[in-house]
């Protein structure tokens, strides 16, 4: 799991590549550390951002768990960018 970390008005902003299998049937992934909120999570899948919408195009978060709408294929890249109050 790569993890890029920075922190802005006291408040930690993570990027990483979360876990969980890229295989064409996985839809879910898990992050090191709860976001601070839903509404500031960026998932991107091959580099395009998915909204936060439910269904086959968007993506759900609860705690740290991102389920995508779509299952990304093997060779695809997972990367997700979002606030966080722990390092």
């Amino acid at each position: 799991m790569g993890l890029a970390l920075f922190k802005y008005m006291g408040i930690y902003f993570k990027q990483e590549t979360p876990t969980g299998s890229i295989d064409g049937s996985n839809t879910a992934f898990e992050l090191s550390t709860p976001p601070v909120n839903a509404e500031g999570v960026q998932v991107y899948v091959d580099g395009l951002l998915k909204p936060l919408t439910p269904g086959s195009l968007g993506f759900t978060i609860s705690g740290t768990t991102v389920t995508l709408g779509t299952a990304p294929v093997a060779g695809q890249h997972v990367y997700v960018c979002y606030p966080s109050t722990e390092e």
